[in-house]
């Protein structure tokens, strides 16, 4: 999250001169050279065009500076050691990662992840792999809940959407969940 970029071409604290690091939003690209708001050139060889990921909230946040950054990331932290139960909706690469890392830390809290598809992560991963996870969330104390839905709630719980995908997106299964007024899960 907080990598220096300003740094990464340099090896033991050397820059190279033939690397620059350039903070801008991209405006055009053309054969040989792209063109940034402001009206700056870049030009190149070979381009590699990495545009990263968009969230609607945390863990990736959209604040320009770390304080707000570091502000937000607290204010989930605290939100997340006050509850005793903890539910994922969503067992994808970030899903499964942050459900991860809260088992490890919290792990006398009550860990719910339910994702719509029949195996975690995406279809892309290998069966063996998504096994392999599912058993090492449940060895750390997780429920792991697969092929099927959550109905995203209206009772105004905190709700952290860390997921590409909107609530809804596909379902596995007809049978629904609800997430209820103390955050426990039944079914609809």
């Amino acid at each position: 999250m907080f990598i220096p970029y300003n740094r990464v071409f340099s090896h033991s604290g050397m820059s190279n001169p033939n690397h620059r690091f350039v903070c801008a939003r991209l405006k055009y690209v053309h054969e040989n050279f792209i063109e940034v708001e402001g009206g700056g050139r870049l030009f190149f060889d070979y381009l590699v065009i990495a545009t990263g990921t968009e969230y609607k909230s945390l863990p990736v946040t959209s604040s320009t500076t770390a304080e707000e950054c570091f502000l937000q990331y607290q204010t989930m932290r605290s939100a997340i050691e006050m509850a005793d139960r903890v539910l994922f909706v969503g067992g994808g690469a970030v899903g499964v990662g942050l459900c991860g890392e809260i088992a490890e830390m919290y792990p006398k809290k009550t860990i719910t992840l339910v994702h719509a598809r029949e195996k975690l992560l995406n279809q892309d991963i290998s069966d063996a792999f998504a096994t392999t996870t599912e058993l090492r969330l449940q060895k750390m104390g997780v429920n792991v809940v697969l092929g099927e839905s959550v109905v995203p709630p209206d009772f105004g719980a905190d709700v952290i959407y860390s997921t590409g995908a909107p609530p809804g997106a596909y379902a596995a299964s007809d049978r629904k969940y609800t997430i209820g007024d103390n955050a426990s899960i039944a079914p609809s």
